[in-house]
């Protein structure tokens, strides 16, 4: 993982988003292969998402955001028992996104916004809606855009 994915990544930079874009559609089989195991990297993996989809840019970039989404799903998938303490920067990573998307393109793209909803989906078959519902509204209150990625 870390000569693999990790290393590959960090020497991709921004330059290769295609070579990104492969290694997180790679982490999906190999995450499901590493199964809970894959909590041992679940501090880089989670940063390494985070700031892919904090990045101002890619609004005009959905592919990137679609494959960082699958990967953190089924990285969440597997490494759910350690998922706690990343919740806030999952979801921040998430809104970033989506705040992107809307301000990039000022347009919807609903395979983005269905992603960015997968991905709260898993945070709320990990910790319960009823559990997440207090931090949506306060995100909500914070910027009603947000209303639609936690509306579905």
């Amino acid at each position: 993982m870390r000569d693999g994915v990790f290393k590959g990544i960090s020497q991709a930079g921004q330059q290769n988003i295609n070579v990104i874009i492969m290694l997180l559609d790679e982490l999906v089989p190999l995450s499901n292969e590493f199964n809970v195991q894959i909590v041992r990297h679940l501090k880089h993996l989670v940063g390494i998402f985070v700031n892919i989809l904090s990045d101002p840019f890619t609004g005009v970039l959905p592919r990137l955001v679609e494959s960082t989404c699958e990967a953190l799903v089924a990285v969440m998938n597997n490494g759910w028992p350690r998922v706690e303490g990343y919740k806030y920067d999952i979801l921040r990573g998430v809104i970033n996104s989506w705040q992107s998307q809307s301000n990039e393109t000022g347009q919807k793209n609903t395979k983005v916004l269905r992603s960015l909803q997968n991905v709260i989906v898993k945070l709320e078959n990990i910790f319960g809606k009823d559990n997440l519902l207090e931090d949506y509204t306060a995100l909500i209150g914070y910027d009603n855009r947000l209303t639609e990625l936690f509306d579905f």
